[in-house]
């Protein structure tokens, strides 16, 4: 009766160790013993199978990587914004104090977020604070809305020309209503 012999492959890079004339793998040069399972594979497919399972756990991990910078990326510029929008609604109980805002982004983005996340891609447009005693210290957190289009601030007496300052470098700017203020200057 002819001897069986179990198939053997190189736990490195698969090749066939059938018949070699040395317990080392010519191809990687990895040595085994015929005697020890746990020295080789039995199934040419484990090689294969790892190499996907090893793919699929980096495109996994670069999956989590990508989508977590992508998080912080809309995370942090919302994030700067949030103390002018609170410097803002902060006076809404004094009568005045209104924040406008727009979605930017692409459509399918804004799905993808949906109400839960969509607020990641709000931006200032315009600002209401009427009635309010509102300080030129206060509006400095204005300069951190690039998108800012409109600011209206009335029945303001204490502002003064420092909060010009807080505004000239708002490129998106296109309305100032200032009403009550003492402003000297023109801008």
């Amino acid at each position: 009766m002819p001897l069986v012999t179990l198939p053997m492959f190189c736990r490195q890079c698969g090749y066939n160790l059938h018949g070699l004339p040395e317990n080392r793998c010519p191809e990687c040069g990895q040595a085994f013993d015929p005697n020890n399972p746990k020295t080789y594979w039995r199934h040419a497919a484990t090689l294969s199978r790892r190499r996907w399972a090893k793919r699929i756990i980096v495109a996994l991990l670069t999956l989590l990587i990508l989508s977590t910078v992508a998080g912080v990326s809309l995370w942090y510029p919302w994030h700067g914004k949030q103390a002018a929008v609170q410097m803002v609604r902060r006076y809404k109980g004094y009568g005045g104090g209104v924040v406008h805002t727009t979605a930017i982004g692409l459509q399918w983005l804004q799905c993808l977020l949906g109400n839960r996340g969509g607020f990641l891609l709000q931006r200032v447009d315009d600002i209401y604070i009427i009635n309010s005693p509102v300080t030129d210290t206060d509006l400095a957190s204005l300069k951190e809305l690039p998108y800012l289009r409109s600011v209206a601030l009335s029945g303001n007496s204490k502002l003064t020309d420092a909060v010009l300052v807080n505004l000239e470098n708002l490129k998106q700017l296109q309305e100032l209503y200032l009403e009550g203020a003492q402003i000297t200057q023109d801008w």
